[in-house]
């Protein structure tokens, strides 16, 4: 799977592929709203790969499910920043962040206390930016 993976354009790929098993589920009598997408960072795909797929997360929304990520530590932070896993917090975080605010549903986390305080302060900040009364939004 990791050998040798080759796309043509892994966006647009792998968002097809996503379409095609949400096709078959509901198909099979599975509702939509119980699916989920999830591209599979680092899996069966290069680091250039999992930067494109990153990058253009809200192209897999147009499959009309939540979208899944989990990036956390992986390895092609590492071959971005030259950092080991142990020493990735800041590269996933920052990858997070960027998914959440592109559209991300669900985000797969190592570090959990620390990536709810930069969605704290992420839904905090946009909550204000969004808001003509100043309310603070709510933090679950």
């Amino acid at each position: 799977m990791q050998e040798n993976p080759r796309y043509d354009d892994v966006v647009t790929e792998v968002g097809g592929y996503l379409q095609e098993r949400i096709n078959i589920l509901t198909a099979g009598g599975i509702a939509p709203e119980a699916i989920a997408v999830d591209p599979g960072l680092g899996f069966g795909k290069t680091a250039e790969h999992n930067v494109k797929l990153t990058a253009h997360i809200e192209k897999l929304r147009e499959c009309g499910r939540p979208v899944v990520i989990g990036l956390s530590r992986k390895r092609f932070l590492g071959q971005i920043t030259g950092r080991a896993v142990n020493e990735r917090l800041a590269a996933s975080l920052g990858a997070l962040a960027y998914c959440f605010l592109n559209g991300a549903s669900v985000l797969r986390v190592h570090d959990v206390k620390e990536a709810r305080d930069v969605f704290s302060v992420l839904k905090t900040i946009s909550g204000e930016r969004h808001s003509s009364n100043a309310d603070y939004c709510n933090i679950a």
